[in-house]
């Protein structure tokens, strides 16, 4: 497994995805099936534009297995402090202690 951060282009639909395979497994049952269906790569990309933000990618070899993002903390008692904002593995590779 290698992590590299994330570059714009074919990784951010990539990153989406992870998302959306994630989305579609954990929350089957909890939350609609339209509305997980309605789920895109493309609808996170938004996320993925946040200031100071920064993304990385979990490889396993050429599959990207997962993504993280982080930057500095959000809330103003934490300033100076970072955050890991999001951690999303593809559903084949959770329970590896990856995450």
């Amino acid at each position: 497994m290698i992590v590299r951060p994330a570059t714009d282009g074919d990784d951010r639909l990539a990153i989406g995805q992870v998302y959306v395979d994630s989305w579609r497994a954990a929350y089957r049952g909890l939350i609609t099936q339209a509305y997980l269906d309605g789920l895109y790569a493309r609808n996170w990309l938004g996320v993925l534009d946040a200031p100071q933000r920064t993304s990385f990618l979990l490889l396993d070899g050429d599959i990207i297995a997962g993504t993280c993002s982080c930057g500095p903390a959000r809330s103003p008692e934490m300033a100076g402090w970072g955050e890991v904002v999001s951690l999303y593995l593809k559903p084949a590779y959770w329970g590896r202690g990856l995450g």
